[in-house]
């Protein structure tokens, strides 16, 4: 049993590399006013969804490959996908929001939000929603310490703090 458990780890581990070097030298697809407005218009959630869960396929690699290596140029891929993901205006899918009825649609925290803040936290970022957002731009920052933490804030004034609005 022992020995089924370190293969199962072993071959874990090797999917991991191999999907990081896989994905290292991509750059993190941009998710889009226009594919956001996809499902809006034709009722299309794929477009928007596919590229949506690749972004969060490069947030579990390079969180798990950080962990697993600790290679400076894995966690450099890291803090670009984080830096991407809080700079998302909505976390929620477009199905689950209501853009023309609901002002507040940015706020909305659908199961894949919510995921993406988990997945945040466990990485060991402290994760905050705000309830009462104010209309301006997002001032966010993340920078790593001396000891390899990434830190983040945002400007008080901003409509979300740096990982969920």
């Amino acid at each position: 049993m022992l020995a089924e458990l370190e293969r199962f780890y072993a071959d874990y581990c090797s999917s991991i590399r191999r999907e990081a070097d896989a994905l290292r030298g991509e750059k993190v697809p941009a998710v889009t006013e226009e594919l956001f407005a996809i499902y809006e218009n034709t009722g299309n959630r794929l477009k928007y969804e596919s590229v949506y869960f690749l972004r969060r396929k490069y947030l579990a690699v390079f969180g798990l490959k950080g962990i697993l290596d600790g290679e400076e140029r894995d966690i450099l891929k890291l803090e670009e996908v984080i830096r991407d993901i809080c700079g998302e205006e909505c976390w929620a899918l477009p199905a689950h929001v209501n853009r023309k009825e609901d002002e507040n649609w940015r706020n909305y925290i659908d199961l894949f939000a919510a995921e993406t803040a988990q997945t945040l936290a466990e990485m060991g970022h402290e994760v905050e929603v705000i309830a009462d957002p104010i209309d301006m731009g997002r001032g966010q920052i993340i920078w790593r310490t001396e000891n390899g933490l990434l830190v983040g804030g945002t400007e008080p004034r901003c409509d979300g703090t740096i990982a969920a609005w």
